[in-house]
């Protein structure tokens, strides 16, 4: 038997009506083995639960209370096959042919906390084998990578560390959690941004957090808006928090947005612009690749264009130039579709989303991202409303466990808002890509 730090996740808790599987609070199901063999021992058994003990805590009926009952880890041994990882079934079937060990946990109130189980493996603990994680050096990763990340996916952060509590705080342990986790537990950008946070000595999670070693979604964005300048002299493919302008383009840079959600749709959006010596910046689209478009310091100061991020600036310029040439003059001010823009800057086609199945299937098999757009009718506040067609929308994350989906409004794309899942797929339109660098 070996050992290597499990993913400390947890699921959230709320009313699932797609009554989808009980995952972790990651839009990827729970992969990674936080023990690699037979759980056979009290000790391994009680490693598993106490680091895994969101998915006990939530096995019965999906609902968070901070406690496992007797019918919660029957459920997991009871789970089909691929539900819960070997190492959470193996410690759950240890736990209820053990019976003794159940009741010396759950004490007189018949259920198992945190708290008490963590005592218990304290008590009786185990050698743990830990795998070094890589160096920033070898990630190719940079700070505004990691803050974009941290904004769009905060869910993820928020809830990784043992107690699995969505607290809007995220602090060392949280991100230990998700740098410790094995592979396939969260998405690659997620993984990434933890291990730069948390290596030499914290240096960069120390700009974030405060004296209590925590930090939240202001603190991000307000850093974003410090580094923004220095991560604006070189396209990255980090798209930093932007406001559309006065064009009527939403379906362009909300698209920009989602793309570079991704890690691979990062590449792309790196790719397709080259900063040149006289200042100016030579666009290509992978979609419309025989074609060169410049876009100077002049054109980029028209105030009818997005401001904040220098990258969607950049490919929004130069969406105009190419849809001008191409389309008899066609003002992308005046509206355009989805599909339109993904194509252009990818050069593939995207997958309409038409039912609860087909979101799922897209939510499970992402590892570095979601690129995904949604039109709606946008409320006063920039709300998605209704399912009338009139606005684009771009998704950052799906939450299974607490039914949630994060968006944004290219209005203010550094203002995350929460949808449910049957709100997004009621929306007049959803289009999906998994980006190919």
């Amino acid at each position: 038997m070996s050992i290597s730090r499990p993913n400390l996740s947890a699921s959230g808790g709320s009313n699932n009506k797609l009554n989808a599987p009980l995952f972790t609070a990651s839009p990827s199901p729970p992969m990674a083995e936080g023990i690699q063999g037979k759980v056979d021992t009290e000790a391994e058994a009680l490693f598993v639960l106490t680091n895994k003990f969101g998915l006990f805590d939530t096995a019965r009926k999906g609902i968070r209370d901070e406690l496992a009952s007797w019918e919660d880890i029957m459920t997991i041994v009871d789970a089909n096959e691929g539900l819960y990882t070997q190492d959470v079934k193996d410690a759950a079937k240890f736990i209820t042919d053990n019976k003794e060990l159940y009741q010396k946990l759950a004490g007189e109130d018949d259920m198992i906390s945190l708290g008490e189980a963590s005592a218990a493996s304290a008590a009786n603990p185990v050698g743990l084998v830990t795998q070094p994680p890589s160096s920033p050096s070898e990630q190719d990763f940079s700070y505004a990578n990691a803050l974009g990340t941290l904004k769009n996916k905060f869910n993820l952060f928020d809830v990784a560390d043992a107690s699995g509590t969505k607290d809007t705080l995220v602090g060392w342990s949280d991100l230990m959690a998700i740098r410790e986790s094995g592979q396939g537990v969260y998405p690659e950008d997620v993984v990434k941004t933890a291990t730069l946070l948390t290596d030499n000595n914290g240096e960069y999670f120390s700009r974030l957090a405060g004296d209590d070693g925590l930090f939240t979604i202001e603190n991000i964005e307000s850093e974003l808006k410090s580094v923004q300048q220095e991560t604006d002299s070189l396209p990255n493919g980090a798209v930093n928090p932007f406001s559309q302008g006065a064009l009527g383009d939403c379906w362009v840079v909300a698209s920009v947005n989602a793309i570079a959600n991704d890690a691979n749709g990062k590449e792309i959006i790196k790719n397709s612009i080259t900063n040149n010596p006289d200042g100016t910046y030579s666009v290509q689209f992978k979609g419309a690749p025989d074609k060169v478009y410049t876009v100077t310091q002049e054109m980029l100061k028209n105030n009818k264009n997005s401001s904040g991020d220098l990258e969607t600036a950049i490919l929004e310029e130069a969406a105009r130039q190419y849809y001008s040439e191409t389309q008899n003059g066609r003002d992308i001010g005046k509206g355009g579709r989805l599909t339109e823009m993904t194509g252009l800057l990818t050069g593939q086609t995207t997958t309409r989303i038409s039912s609860a199945e087909e979101l799922r299937s897209l939510v499970e098999k992402d590892q570095d991202g979601l690129s995904l757009v949604f039109g709606s009718k946008p409320g006063k506040d920039g709300t998605a409303e209704t399912s009338a067609w009139g606005h684009a929308y771009t998704v950052t994350s799906i939450d299974y466990a607490t039914n949630t989906v994060y968006y944004t409004n290219p209005w203010d794309s550094g203002r995350v808002r929460t949808m449910s899942i049957e709100t997004l797929l009621n929306s007049a339109e959803i289009e999906a890509i998994e980006p190919a660098a």
